[in-house]
């Protein structure tokens, strides 16, 4: 196990759809878990948590990063990879949290190679399914930051 902080970032994908906020929540196959969009900085990533999450973003759900606004939350979910995660197992993350409306994007957002299955949740829906307890609470901080 490294001492070294692994960086990352969380975007939480919302739209409004008849009245109703939804949320896009993905099960990924790495780590058999129902998460948010998530993933950790690469070196290509220069260090701009921007970068990771639009790389991220274009990786999981092929959006192009003219199709959206990052909005920062200020919010670093701080854990400790789990076995959900073999090949980081024990090391230390800091995910750094960013929100995006993404109600003009019409087509429909398909998988990519990482994600089994998309599904659009409204807030209590979302909130039983999440793998992780801190990823859930880092949601339900995140959302009362959207306008």
């Amino acid at each position: 196990m490294s001492n070294k902080i692994i960086r990352g970032v969380s975007i939480i994908f919302y739209k409004d759809i008849g009245g109703q906020r939804l949320y896009l929540t993905i099960f990924n196959t790495k780590t058999n878990n129902v998460s948010i969009t998530s993933g950790a900085e690469d070196e290509e990533d220069g260090g701009d948590l921007f970068r990771t999450a639009n790389r991220e973003i274009k990786e999981e759900l092929n959006i192009n990063p003219d199709e959206y606004i990052l909005h920062p939350t200020g919010i670093i979910n701080s854990f400790i990879f789990d076995k959900y995660k073999t090949e980081r197992e024990g090391c230390q993350a800091e995910y750094y949290v960013f929100y995006a409306d993404i109600s003009s994007i019409k087509r429909e957002i398909y998988q990519m190679e990482e994600a089994k299955y998309i599904k659009w949740l409204s807030e209590s829906e979302i909130i039983n399914l999440l793998t992780f307890p801190n990823q859930t609470q880092v949601f339900l901080d995140t959302i009362k930051l959207i306008p």
